[in-house]
């Protein structure tokens, strides 16, 4: 009788102690050999939400976004390849498919046929290419201050950025790689995100697997990723208000997503979802109540 007392008490010290240390909404894909993590909160037959983080960070920058949301959604946060828990797999390139792909499996793992699909910064990039390959599966989209150009509306913006990305890359790849991240970093913050925010992103992008994020950077900008497309699920798209966003960002945008709902803030940096998360998350939830056909869950399971 002792001996399964004991039992018992190690198993709940066991249990308490994983509980405590591993978060209890963590969840995996396995697509081949690969592990892809991502955080799931909410009703599993609410509509669902996939937050696609951008370059060098991971799913914990949405966390601003799971007490506002999760009551009326389903919230899938990923850790995109290279980063957070998920598969760091070297000797591959992390091209925006390949990442659209691993978002893919996510939402097959978790049983969701149907979502809206937001993406800040480069991860609006891997939004856009979800969209063009599993067009059935999203039911609206959001970009947040995202990296995008419409080649065929402006073709010069795209080949200056295509001109840069070969002495970026150096830099990256440089024995000065960590300082040089730090200083880009530091570029997204426009004189207006609060120092303990600044602190966070810094240090959750500076930590990130160098062979990945120089991957993901290289490929971002090759031609095919941004072949002329037009996708017709409504978007809405917040944007950083600084003198680099182009003139015609809403114009360019408008080309390629016609339903598209378009806005600025001009008191924020370009974690703009961290730093003003009530507005955003109404913004975001008034845009889905306003764009979606059904209110009901998108789970299949």
């Amino acid at each position: 009788m002792k001996s399964k007392i004991l039992l018992l008490g190690i198993l709940l010290a066991f249990l308490f102690i994983v509980l405590t240390i591993l978060p209890v909404n963590s969840r995996y894909a396995y697509p081949g050999n690969m592990h892809i993590h991502y955080l799931d909160y909410g009703r599993e037959n609410a509509p669902a939400i996939v937050f696609i983080h951008g370059w060098s960070c991971d799913s914990s920058v949405w966390r601003y976004q799971v007490a506002g949301l999760r009551k009326d959604y389903r919230l899938i946060m990923v850790d995109l390849p290279g980063c957070g828990h998920s598969s760091k797999p070297s000797g591959i390139s992390y091209t925006p498919d390949y990442l659209a792909e691993a978002v893919n499996s996510v939402m097959v793992s978790a049983g969701i046929k149907k979502a809206v699909i937001v993406g800040h910064s480069s991860g609006f990039i891997v939004a856009r290419r979800f969209a063009i390959k599993y067009p059935e599966k999203v039911s609206a989209m959001c970009d947040v201050d995202g990296v995008y150009v419409n080649v065929s509306m402006d073709p010069k913006g795209y080949e200056a950025a295509r001109s840069e990305i070969g002495a970026f890359l150096e830099k990256l790849k440089g024995k000065d790689r960590q300082e040089f991240v730090r200083w880009f970093v530091s570029m997204t913050f426009y004189g207006k995100t609060p120092e303990p925010l600044q602190k966070e992103i810094m240090a959750v992008m500076t930590k990130a697997n160098a062979y990945a994020a120089n991957s993901a950077m290289e490929e971002m900008w090759r031609p095919e990723v941004w072949e002329p497309v037009v996708i017709k699920a409504p978007l809405l798209a917040i944007y950083a208000k600084i003198p680099e966003l182009p003139s015609n960002e809403e114009i360019q945008l408008k080309g390629e997503f016609p339903n598209l709902t378009y806005v600025e803030w001009d008191d924020t940096g370009h974690f703009l979802m961290m730093q003003h998360p009530e507005r955003f998350n109404n913004l975001l939830s008034e845009f889905i109540r306003n764009n979606t056909a059904c209110p009901t869950g998108s789970s299949s399971r």
